[in-house]
Parts: structure tokens; sequence; C-alpha cells
């Protein structure tokens, strides 16, 4: 019964059954699911589950360690266990998570130093609610503002930053455009002024060449929606 539940989310995305029997499919999701409960049952318990949801509304192909380890993320994980969580049990969080195939974590691969499988975020997102991810997507823009060096020297820091930020950003809807726009959209936009310097500034909207307008299209029900 318990696998019966939680496979249909995530099985809707999974090969088709040309590529996968049903039934292996099911078993695919439903193995995942299971993981990712067993993963926030280990010490520390319940950061691991917290860590994974964080993960699962940013760039599947690499985010910095420093995001898990964030003041942000910190405060997220201490509310949700009721226990202070220091960046050494964000580290042991995500041990847990790398064991058991849910992450891959190499520190010697930063600033990708830990990558997940998009359809184990989907897993993830799968009993979640549009609010919570919105709720995810802000402290993942706020751990990113923490990650965000004030002088921007390392250009691919940079690019998988802004990545991350465009995950984040499509993971909470409108939320980070509430009300007034995240300070990680504007971040954001200065840093691609950045790489962009003087060999190409047409790339950029006419908006984002100006002042410290935010280089993502805003959400068009946004009251200052630019094309």
């Amino acid at each position: 019964m318990l696998l019966g539940d939680r496979h249909r989310s995530l099985v809707s995305v999974l090969p088709d059954a040309e590529g996968l029997p049903d039934q292996h499919r099911q078993t695919v999701a439903s193995t995942w699911s299971l993981s990712i409960e067993y993963a926030n049952r280990l010490s520390p318990a319940g950061v691991a589950g917290g860590l994974l949801e964080v993960a699962s509304v940013l760039d599947p192909n690499g985010i910095p360690a420093e995001v898990f380890g964030s003041k942000a993320v910190l405060e997220m994980l201490a509310d949700q266990t009721t226990h202070i969580v220091d960046a050494a049990d964000a580290r042991e969080g995500l041990a847990c998570l790398h064991r058991l195939g849910l992450i891959t974590w190499d520190p010697g691969s930063a600033p990708r130093a830990v990558r997940v499988h998009a359809l184990v975020q989907r897993a993830a997102r799968d009993s979640l609610s549009q609010g919570r991810l919105s709720v995810l997507a802000r402290v993942a823009a706020d751990a990113l503002c923490e990650a965000w060096p004030e002088v921007e020297r390392d250009t691919a820091l940079g690019q998988v930053l802004r990545a991350n930020t465009e995950a984040a950003m499509t993971a909470s809807g409108d939320g980070l455009w509430e009300p007034d726009g995240h300070a990680v959209l504007f971040r954001g936009g200065r840093s691609l002024r950045v790489w962009v310097g003087g060999r190409g500034r047409g790339l950029l909207p006419a908006a984002a060449r100006h002042g410290d307008s935010p280089t993502w299209p805003r959400p068009p029900r946004h009251p200052h929606h630019t094309q």
C-alpha cells in the first residue's frame, strides 16, 4: 500500500512503457521516495530531507556546497527539526544523501560540488505544495545571496550561481517576484552584466542595462512586467 500511494506523479515523467515496463517504472519511483524518507531518518535526523528539498528547487547540474551550509538553510533546518543545526550537521546530511545515491557530492568539483538527478528532484517535490515550493525557493535564493561573492572574479562560479537563480525562480512560480523582487534576481542581473562586460551588451534586455534591474523576464502578472 505504501508503494502504491507514492509513484503516480513521478512515474508520469519516467520513460514510457516501451522504454521501461510499467511495474518497473513504479518500482523506481517508489524506491526513490522511500530512499528519501530513509535518508531523513539517519543522523542527524530530519536534516537530509530538508537539504534534498532545497536541492530540488535548484540546478540539477551543480550547486555550490556553500549553499547548504548557509545561514538561510541552517535556520530552515533548525525550524523543521526544532533543534540547532550547524554546518557540520549539513555536511553529514549531504553525506547521507550521497551514500544513498540521491545526490552526488564531490567537494573537488566546486562550484558544482552537489549534483542531483532531475528525476530525484521530482521525487522530492512530489509531496510538496506550491506554497512549500515557494518557501524553499526563497530559502534557496537567500542562500545563493550568501554564497555570491561581493566581487565576482570566478566566472565559473558566477555561471553556476546564475543557473541556480533561474532554477529557483522557476520553482517559485511568482514567489521570488513578490512583493518587489528578491535580491538574488538583482544580484543575478549584475552578475550577468559583469560576465557580458563590453563584449556584447546587446545580448541583455534593455531594462537590465540600467540601474539594478534584474535580467530575468518578469511573469506577465507582475506590475513591472517587461517583454
